[in-house]
């Protein structure tokens, strides 16, 4: 019977840590269903969720020499097929930028929190003194957005950062899909956010020197969505990618 398990690879960055780790489940037969690698302060951290008939034991066994030299951790383990299910209510995708400073992540999303939305994806940037944060968020239908907005605004002021949230309502469109010119904005604080036309949002934070296109013509921007001096954030389809 398959089994779904759940494959982490955390430590010191190297070439070739996924092609190894990749190739070593292939041999065993599993099939790669979801994975996510990111870089955190040069750190190497990998998750995957494989599916097949191998156990454990044997999982671990394979992926064993990933560690002889002692700069990786390697853990395994069995987790429960569960349906994604079919989101209902509003998607949003909330950036907060500014100084650097503890508690700007528990203090912004905790206001998501109280109103019952969900943070399906979340990416946080150190560079130099600024701070960025770009959370994917999944908000009940019964939720009252702009009262969301407004507590995201307040808790962002108490922090002296900026805040902003782009998104659209209706939950029976496809996460993704291209919003036109009745893009719902929320303009919390700081510079603009762009939509993206390819199954993703796109943006950037900058320093206030460009801003986003209108939301009338948010359809149009493209891969490159960029800002000023490069600093920010930029979605494309297949997620968020940093430039810094």
């Amino acid at each position: 019977m398959s089994t779904l398990h759940a494959v982490t690879v955390l430590g010191h960055d190297r070439p070739g840590i996924i092609a190894e780790t990749t190739g070593r489940l292939a041999g065993l037969g599993l099939n790669l269903e979801d994975s996510t690698m990111t870089l955190l302060r040069g750190h190497f951290a990998m998750m995957l969720l494989c599916a097949g008939e191998t156990p454990a034991a044997e999982i671990e066994s394979a992926l064993a020499p990933l560690t002889d030299d002692g700069t990786l951790t390697v853990t395994v383990r069995e987790v429960p097929q569960e349906s994604g299910g079919t989101a209902r209510g509003s998607s949003w995708v909330l950036t907060v930028h500014g100084g650097d400073r503890p508690g700007i992540v528990s203090s912004v999303v905790g206001r998501v929190a109280d109103a019952g939305g969900n943070i399906t994806d979340l990416t946080t940037r150190l560079a130099g003194d600024l701070y960025l944060v770009v959370a994917e968020i999944d908000l009940p239908a019964e939720a009252d957005v702009d009262a969301v907005t407004a507590a995201i605004r307040e808790a962002a002021a108490e922090l002296g950062v900026g805040a902003q949230a782009v998104g659209h309502r209706g939950g029976d469109e496809p996460r993704g899909d291209t919003v036109g010119g009745d893009v719902p904005r929320r303009h919390l604080a700081g510079e603009g956010f762009g939509h993206h036309d390819e199954g993703g949002f796109a943006g950037a934070v900058g320093d206030g020197a460009a801003g986003a296109d209108d939301a009338g013509d948010a359809g149009d921007v493209d891969d490159d969505a960029a800002f000023a001096n490069g600093e920010g954030f930029a979605g494309g389809a297949g997620g968020l990618k940093g430039a810094f």
